[in-house]
């Protein structure tokens, strides 16, 4: 993503690819499993594209490179990523060290 980006840009296979990829990633072989993975997608989509700018901009830069690192981009995963590394932050102190772990 180029520097001082504020919104996520991702590049896209052709239509075939996609589809294939997402099936089986989720491990569906039927329309219905395609088209839940699909909306799963569409509505990560548009969730990041509402919060992109809640996120810290070292959290966007790190996720969007893991998503875009080898295999498929999901919008699922990069949500995920993103969520995670914001509520790690938010935890408090004793949660996070020692033998707490």
């Amino acid at each position: 993503m180029p520097a001082g980006s504020t919104t996520p840009t991702r590049s896209k296979t052709d239509g075939d690819e996609t589809y294939f990829l997402r099936l089986h990633r989720h491990g569906s072989r039927s329309r219905e499993g395609f088209n839940a993975c699909m909306k799963d997608e569409q509505d990560a989509r548009t969730r990041i594209a509402s919060q992109w700018e809640t996120f810290l901009a070292s959290d966007r830069a790190s996720c969007t490179q893991n998503e875009t690192t080898g295999g498929s981009p999901s919008d699922v995963e990069l949500l995920t990523c993103l969520q995670m590394a914001r509520d790690a932050r938010a935890l408090p102190a004793d949660k996070t060290e020692g033998s707490n772990r």
